[in-house]
């Protein structure tokens, strides 16, 4: 499970994960995309066009420093340090502000992380902090409801059903109105003092598999290689990147190498995959190396040379003692795991005092001081956190060095034997255990490695329980050789003959299959089993039992012999149910239960899935089969059948726990929008359950992805006004919220007997006096309009309205207290205009419509510059589609004289552009040369090279003028400067988004024009402006899903790949377009694009590709868009 999701669904998390893998990096992560969201002024975290959350403030805490605060504020809580915490001895936030952090978790608005309960070393401290954060969490991190993680079971909300329990409903966060909390922690020790409870879910990093590890050194290396190469040239003028590349070549074939050869430990983790590739990219050497020890030791040994080379005064190995010494005090000593100057100082005259090669304490102290300033330069063994305040860079390099003191003195074996096994009880010395282990096998000559093993494995006389064996086989894994069979058998006797029957169950078989089958064959045939021996012989017993019972499952399921093929069978049933809607029948549910459990085809599945979504109905002894299927909402597989049982609940009104956050969640998984029938059919039919209708329309509204595919056709007038309610709702919550789409696009058309109870609402809420403020009374009347006139051009299910309720609307352009629905009247109307299947028989081409629009130009005086601009825009595309529909319609000489006022007189540009667009259409009805308008300008008015770049600019809003571009390119690549300024601002500008927001000249058309030619002028603009091309990336891709204008994304998936070439965000575009064109109701204007290849035409103009993988994956989406 992702980490987008989780944090969507879990209020209480506990994150575990071995050394490296990523936990603190993931927390530091987190609080960094929060942070970027918080200051970009987003309500919601967007993760993916499919996924967001809560928006909360993050506060991360270090437990380790908590732990070290402690000591000195006993009778403190973790409440009291927020706010004065640090990071790496850094405070978090500035002392004046440390309250602010305390009101945002009073009001619930923080996301709480705690990084590292298990550097906390001494046991009952951290048995004291972990009671610390329980308190924290119940008192500070509860559900909106109040309901607190470790609050005994609610019986009021207990699901009578076994497919889940109560877990989920108090856990789930979709509100921002309670905090949110995560702690990391490595997985072994946690048990110790754990926050083990039924509400808090435990998750675990798993380790990278070989691809997603390639993938991580791939991306590294590619960041390295462009961080030189803008090095070297800032540096260097002129400097070519071949060089680099042919080094950056022979770098990935070395760890190319290193998958081939070394196990999957090596590789699972970020940290060691950081370390190799850092290793590898600074060293010339053959990198060959099979062990964590070994990766490690030759990486601090690079470093340290590295580090003397600046000071040859400093002597490797004096720094290579004082570093094991420093790791053994932090381990030992700091919980923090931090040393301030003046005890590192202290600290490392006392290690060099130890070596006695010094000849006076001036001498000795010159040397510590020179070796302390060495760290100072330096990042990476050790660095320093904060002023004089120094720690390991990483844990585990700490624990290499603690590991390397274990082994240092070895001149008796029997006392690095008894060193070790005194650590064993102590659960923060595991790593560092397996460290030394390790490093014996690497290093130590056999004979001797041999007896330390032999010795490690005995019976000791201070611990009843073998720790020096289980030690052994937890090391399995870093050994670099085994020691002799006659060991390993001594080790396997020690843990089967102790008396405790939990060892041998726990420790003895997991163990015993880490052998090669030879040494196991040759350990059993020296060891004869007596039947006394009852532990062993029934967990062997138990074991070869579960193997037998897997392989009987797969003959026997192999063995079931169907009478039919079960796409024959269920294509059987189907035609059996001979009504449509169809209905779900007792067999059909029946037949579709009993085979789910059997199920491993996908394309099987993907078929049943199929023929459910349409079955709306089901028949009633159906119904608690169907119920049932609730049980699979946990199986990724088989989730959605549980979710189709919630909608059909929901329209029958079956009130059971969870119903509407199941629904939810429904809409959030349903990729292939398998479930759109039954909303449409909630809508169609008479509703049941408003309040489950009501919770459905929140839902669908903040899921953009789900809504913008939503068309839906309404006959209801409780739903209109549930609807028109909702929409009222939204405009007067706040600025940001009204910025969002409104709920009445859901709605592309609805029965014409709907038109008098809209024209009777619409004349009530204007008569009447409302609470609401006049300008929210404006906007919402605005986008009634806007949506009642646009309704006549939906593709699916037009709406055509009576002659006299569009003639009513009309009156509204001659009332001045309604400025927003005239700009609202002419955008729509410009939309009708611009529209390809507009009729010559609409009401929108009458000379009705037409003469309304010459009123308001006639009046010109009265209206505001930006309605008169909008109005004059509808004029000129008016005058186009009346040309193209072969309406002769003869202008009078008064709307002339008008448009000339305007274009000599009008200071405004916009205006007197667009009153000359009007002119030149109306004497050059057939104009198809670009030079026809210059000539027309230039023979009228002076026009500068500013305003032809606007002149062009909004050509781009006029019909069928777009080609034009071609003929003065010229004018675009004196001014790619601006033209990238504006397309960032206009992607930017999240009002652009706005439903009422006035028409804006197609940048992203226009640039795609100019970057199929001109590639290298636009790429340059954009990486030496002021935002630079990774942030105009990401507001492009921001932009694109939030788009609801299905035309432009295509044309915004070209442009991007023309200019960043074909990337895994270009490919998740493309998937984007054709799911959601494929999946659309209007199936003969979608499936024309995507089965034409036109999703894929972007391809024609790439001068990138990312990665070798983005080939294969461009194959497997066309292969789907072919098979589609």
């Amino acid at each position: 499970m992702k980490i987008e999701t989780i944090l969507r669904y879990y209020r209480w998390l506990v994150i575990l994960g071995d050394p490296g893998s990523g936990k603190t990096s993931l927390l530091r992560w987190l609080t960094r995309i929060f942070a970027e969201e918080v200051l970009d002024r987003s309500m919601r975290m967007v993760w993916t066009r499919n996924e967001d959350s809560s928006l909360r403030i993050p506060i991360l805490i270090r437990i380790g420093e908590f732990a070290t605060w402690l000591e000195h504020n006993p009778k403190k809580t973790l409440i009291d340090y927020i706010g004065k915490h640090t990071w790496f001895s850094e405070r978090y936030c500035r002392e004046d502000d440390e309250h602010v952090l305390k009101e945002l978790i009073y009001y619930g608005h923080a996301l709480i992380l705690l990084d590292g309960l298990d550097e906390v070393s001494n046991v009952k401290r951290r048995g004291e902090i972990v009671d610390l954060i329980r308190k924290f969490i119940d008192e500070y991190v509860r559900t909106p409801n109040f309901i607190s993680a470790f609050d005994d079971e609610v019986t009021n909300i207990r699901n009578p059903y076994d497919w889940t329990d109560e877990i989920y409903s108090i856990n789930s966060i979709r509100t921002s109105s309670a905090n949110q909390i995560i702690v990391t922690s490595r997985i072994v020790g946690y048990q110790l003092h754990s926050l083990i409870n039924s509400r808090i879910v435990h998750c675990s990093i798993l380790p990278m598999n070989n691809k997603e590890a390639k993938q991580f050194i791939s991306d590294l290396i590619s960041e390295m290689e462009k961080g030189i190469f803008e090095v070297l040239r800032k540096e260097l003028s002129g400097v070519s990147r071949n060089p680099l590349q042919t080094t950056v070549q022979k770098h990935f074939k070395a760890l190319e190498n290193i998958f081939e050869k070394c196990s999957e430990v090596l590789i699972s983790t970020p940290l060691m995959l950081s370390s190799i590739c850092t290793y590898v990219f600074q060293s010339s050497d053959e990198f060959n190396l099979k062990s964590r020890i070994q990766i490690y030791h030759y990486i601090v040994q690079s470093t340290l040379r590295s580090w003397t080379t600046q000071n040859p005064n400093i002597s490797e190995h004096i720094l290579f003692n004082f570093l094991i010494d420093l790791a053994v005090y932090l381990h030992s000593q700091s919980s923090s795991g931090l040393i301030d100057g003046f005890d590192i100082e202290h600290l490392c005259y006392s290690s060099l005092k130890k070596l006695s090669i010094f000849k006076s304490r001036t001498q000795l102290y010159t040397y510590a001081k020179e070796l302390i300033s060495l760290l100072d330069m330096n990042v990476g063994i050790v660095a320093e956190r904060d002023l004089q305040v120094f720690g390991f860079s990483h844990l585990t390099f700490r624990e290499y060095f603690v590991a390397q003191s274990l082994v240092r003195d070895n001149s008796s074996i029997e006392n690095v034997m008894n060193r070790i096994l005194a650590y064993t009880i102590h659960s923060n010395f595991r790593e560092p255990l397996l460290f030394a282990l390790s490093w014996i096998s690497w290093k130590w000559k056999n004979d001797d490695y041999d007896k330390f093993c032999n010795l490690l494995v005995s019976p000791s006389q201070y611990y009843a329980i073998p720790f020096g064996t289980l030690l052994f086989f937890d090391a399995f894994d870093d050994l670099l050789r085994l020691p002799s069979n006659t060991t390993i058998f001594k080790a396997l006797n020690s843990i089967l003959d102790h008396p405790s029957d939990a060892l041998i169950t726990t420790y003895f078989i997991p163990n015993l299959f880490k052998l090669h089958k030879d040494i196991l064959k040759e350990w059993m045939q020296k060891n004869s089993f007596v039947p006394t021996n009852t532990i062993l012989l029934s967990s062997m017993y138990l074991t070869e039992l579960a193997f037998d019972a897997q392989i009987l499952k797969m003959y026997t399921n192999n063995d079931i012999k169907i009478e039919i093929s079960p796409q024959k069978k269920l294509q059987q049933l189907w035609n059996d149910s001979i009504e449509y809607p169809k209905m779900m029948t007792f067999e059909l549910a029946s037949w579709i239960t009993n085979y789910l459990e059997q199920i491993t085809n996908k394309i099987d599945l993907d078929d049943i899935i199929k023929y459910v979504s349409q079955c709306l109905e089901v028949e009633r002894k159906a119904l608690p089969i169907v119920e049932k299927w609730l049980k699979y909402r946990m199986d990724k597989d088989l989730k959605y059948f549980a979710y189709y049982t919630a909608f059909i609940f929901v329209k029958q009104c079956v009130d059971i726990p969870n119903l509407i956050e199941i629904v939810n969640e429904a809409l959030l998984n349903d990729d292939e929008f398998h479930l759109k029938p039954f909303i449409r059919d909630l809508f169609h039919s008479q509703p049941a359950n408003l309040h489950y209708i009501h919770q459905i329309l929140v839902m669908l509204h903040k899921n953009i992805r789900y809504s913008s595919q939503i068309s839906v056709h309404i006959e209801n007038e409780e739903i209109l006004e549930l609807l028109l309610n909702l929409e009222l709702e939204r405009i007067t919550t706040s600025n940001i919220d009204r910025i969002t789409q409104p709920y009445l696009l859901m709605i592309t058309g609805c029965s014409e007997h709907l038109e008098v109870y809209l024209k009777k609402y619409l004349v009530e809420f204007v008569n009447t006096e409302h609470t609401v403020e006049i300008n929210i009374k404006d906007e919402y009347l605005a986008i009634i309009i806007k949506w009642i006139l646009e309704m006549s051009i939906a593709l699916y299910c037009t709406t055509i309205f009576s002659i006299e309720f569009y003639k009513w609307i009309f009156t509204f352009l001659y009332d001045l207290k309604f400025l927003r629905i005239h700009k609202a009247i002419f955008n729509a109307l410009n939309s009708i205009f611009m529209h390809k299947f507009l009729k010559k028989t609409e009401v929108f081409t009458q000379d009705e419509t037409i003469i309304h629009l010459e009123n308001v130009i006639y009046s010109w005086k009265m209206y505001p510059e930006d309605v008169l601009s909008v109005g004059l825009l509808v004029y000129g595309n008016c005058i186009l589609k009346l040309e193209e529909l072969k309406r002769n319609r003869i202008f009078s000489e008064e709307i002339q004289n008008t448009l000339i006022t305007l274009f000599e007189t009008s200071p405004s540009e916009l205006i007197f552009i667009r009153a000359a667009f009007c002119l030149i259409y109306i004497h050059y009805p057939n104009m198809s040369s670009y030079n026809t308008i210059w000539n027309w300008f230039e023979n009228k008015k002076t026009v500068t090279l500013k305003q032809r770049y606007t002149i062009q600019l909004q050509l781009t809003l006029y019909q069928e003028l777009n080609p034009i571009f071609h003929q003065d390119a010229q004018l675009i690549t004196d001014f790619v400067d601006l033209l990238v300024n504006n397309l960032y601002d206009y992607l930017c500008n999240k009002e652009n988004i706005d439903y009422l927001a006035d028409p804006t000249p197609n940048y992203v058309n226009l640039a795609l024009e100019f970057c199929k030619m001109h590639y290298d002028i636009f790429r340059n603009a954009l990486q030496n402006s002021s935002f630079g091309e990774e942030k105009f990336r990401k507001e492009y891709i921001v932009y694109f899903y939030q788009t609801n204008d299905p035309s432009h994304r295509k044309i915004l998936a070209h442009l991007y790949a023309v200019f960043a070439g074909v990337t895994h965000d270009l490919i998740d575009m493309l998937k984007w377009i054709d799911s959601v064109e494929s999946s659309n109701e209007v199936a003969e204007y979608a499936h024309k694009y995507v089965a034409s290849g036109d999703g894929w035409k972007c391809l024609d103009h790439i001068h990138h590709i990312s990665d070798r993988d983005i080939i294969e994956m461009i194959f497997q989406s066309l292969d789907s868009t072919c098979i589609a």
